[in-house]
């Protein structure tokens, strides 16, 4: 009937609010942290502590489990790894600005900066549509010269996990 009291109703209030806890990060957000740090769940569950991110233990041992399962046998090409060396043939190709955007994103990132909201404010125009395009650019710039792939682990995930002097290192030019 839809009441408090039907059991159907109680059945479905209990699941509701049961104790299951679903992950703070996501399969993707760990597929692409994961081989960046030879598969160790230990330093993972240091860099998203670091980040804020909470998760149990037990729960990450499983999601890393198949992670790296679903890497290895299925998806090879998300096996991403940082440049050994800087990709200086990479950054001479680059247009002036997008160089100069790159020399400011790492100026930010030196002083502490989110980097996130480094890239928003290096793009921000008036122009909703050109400010998102050079955003997706830069993106794909900061990616290809740390991973050499177009795109990768959030930012923030990405500069803890590979470290911010060997990150500076990458972009510095």
């Amino acid at each position: 009937d839809g009441s408090l009291y039907d059991p159907i109703m109680k059945q479905v209030v209990d699941l509701t609010s049961s104790n299951v806890t679903m992950p703070m990060v996501s399969f993707n957000q760990i597929a692409g942290l994961l081989p960046l740090i030879s598969f160790r769940t230990d330093l993972l569950a240091s860099i998203l502590s670091d980040q804020g991110i909470a998760v149990q233990s037990e729960e990450l041992e499983g999601v890393c489990s198949r992670v790296k399962n679903w890497i290895q046998k299925w998806n090879p090409d998300k096996e991403f790894k940082v440049n050994p060396d800087k990709d200086v043939a990479y950054f001479l190709t680059l247009p002036d600005d997008v160089k100069r955007q790159v020399q400011l994103f790492r100026s930010s990132i030196a002083t502490g900066a989110d980097p996130m909201h480094s890239v928003y404010e290096i793009c921000r125009q008036e122009d909703k549509k050109k400010m998102k395009s050079a955003q997706k650019a830069l993106f794909q710039t900061i990616y290809m010269l740390i991973l050499g792939k177009k795109n990768g682990p959030r930012l923030p995930l990405l500069l803890s996990a590979v470290g911010k002097d060997r990150f500076m290192a990458l972009l510095a030019f």
